[in-house]
């Protein structure tokens, strides 16, 4: 690949931004990357900043697969200890349902990334 501005140099790399090819002249560095001038410079930093939290927030979406199920069962769980309690209580009937809904809500997120 070659310079996008520079016709014969070889590229060093792509605009964060644009795609374009940048050789050593024209590369303007940025965390992680590389943009092709000082006015791209602030937008490939804040994708860099984008990608950084991404990153980091890959494993809390990976924990959520087994938090939500289990805060699920729990509120099932304990909306059935009200509703054996008292038949008639409205909270536990909430939470049962609720309960029941999310936890089928998490599995179908479970079986729909697979």
């Amino acid at each position: 690949m070659e310079c996008f501005d520079h016709a014969g140099q070889s590229a060093v790399g792509l605009c964060k931004v644009c795609a374009r090819g940048v050789c050593r002249a024209c590369a303007v560095t940025v965390t992680n990357g590389l943009s092709c001038s000082e006015e791209h410079r602030e937008l490939a930093e804040q994708l860099a900043r984008t990608q950084i939290v991404a990153a980091r927030n890959a494993g809390f979406y990976r924990m959520q697969r087994w938090i939500q199920p289990i805060c699920g069962i729990a509120m099932a769980a304990m909306g059935g200890i009200v509703l054996v309690m008292d038949e008639s209580d409205i909270l536990g009937l909430v939470l049962f349902t609720s309960g029941i809904a999310i936890v089928g809500l998490a599995l179908v997120g479970v079986l729909r990334k697979r």
